[in-house]
């Protein structure tokens, strides 16, 4: 009987720990443009992420900021629920508006300068896994081509 009680609860063990979920590992942006140079500019881009879990699961809330420098210039929400394959890649695509002085004076600064400009995107993703569900933070910096800002 013992050892039944010592088997049941290993597996437990086991069980749960093998449904630790691990945040998503940020990979890069691509197809990144900035349309309608107008009153409202918008960008557009896919953000790629990659899942490290053994076990596919759902992405239930994505909340993003995206600062050139330390001006906010949009905000990104995830509009619906995600399924996300184990180890694979997730393109989520953002198609927002973007506020035009901050694109303008971080753009010309890094168009006279010459520098790559700093991007950091800020905010928070929920995933679920079975009846496991945990909230990670996401917070990154990375620099981008000003080429790849300006449309001209």
């Amino acid at each position: 009987m013992k050892l039944f009680k010592f088997c049941f609860l290993f597996c437990a063990l086991a069980l749960l720990t093998s449904c630790a979920i691990q945040p998503l590992q940020y990979k890069g942006y691509e197809g990144l443009k900035v349309t309608k140079l107008k009153l409202n500019p918008e960008l557009k881009m896919d953000l790629v992420f990659y899942n490290p879990n053994g076990a596919g699961c759902i992405v239930k809330d994505l909340n993003l900021k995206i600062a050139m420098y330390t001006d906010t210039m949009a905000a990104v929400k995830l509009g619906q629920i995600v399924k996300l394959k184990a180890y694979d890649d997730l393109k989520l695509p953002v198609n927002c508006a973007i506020s035009t002085g901050p694109l303008l004076k971080n753009s010309l600064k890094g168009l006279f300068t010459g520098d790559d400009i700093s991007v950091t995107y800020t905010g928070y993703v929920t995933i679920q896994k079975f009846i496991f569900k945990k909230t990670f933070p996401i917070n990154f910096t990375e620099k981008m081509n000003r080429k790849q800002l300006l449309p001209f």
